[in-house]
């Protein structure tokens, strides 16, 4: 496990702990590099970059939309699972991001996302 790596799991076991154990900081694609993580899943996933669509309702039926946030030494690959995780990753929060879109059942088996 890398540094980052724990470092991302710490955060997840403190945010969970603060909402009682009961809320997940969503669900996160992990893959062998920590950054150009966009052009990994299109590398290994068969992912494809897109733009950001205008809805969640705009992503095909069968597929899955991930949203990689570039942070500063990391990039996170959240994958949105609904309405409310895409307009989330969706807000201008000053951080680049690029939409990746995919096989929905891939991208909710790599996150750990069950419904």
């Amino acid at each position: 496990m890398t540094t980052m790596d724990w470092a991302l799991e710490h955060l997840a076991k403190v945010i969970r702990r603060q909402h009682g154990g009961k809320k997940k900081m969503g669900y996160y694609i992990q893959v062998p590099e920590n950054l150009n993580k966009a052009a990994q899943l299109v590398e290994l996933h068969n992912g494809e970059i897109v733009p950001q669509p205008e809805s969640f309702d705009a992503v095909p039926e069968g597929f899955g939309l991930v949203c990689v946030v570039h942070n500063p030494g990391f990039d996170a690959a959240a994958y949105c699972y609904s309405a409310r995780e895409f307009d989330e990753f969706s807000r201008d929060d000053g951080r680049m991001k690029h939409w990746v879109l995919m096989d929905g059942a891939l991208a909710a088996q790599l996150s750990g996302y069950a419904r």
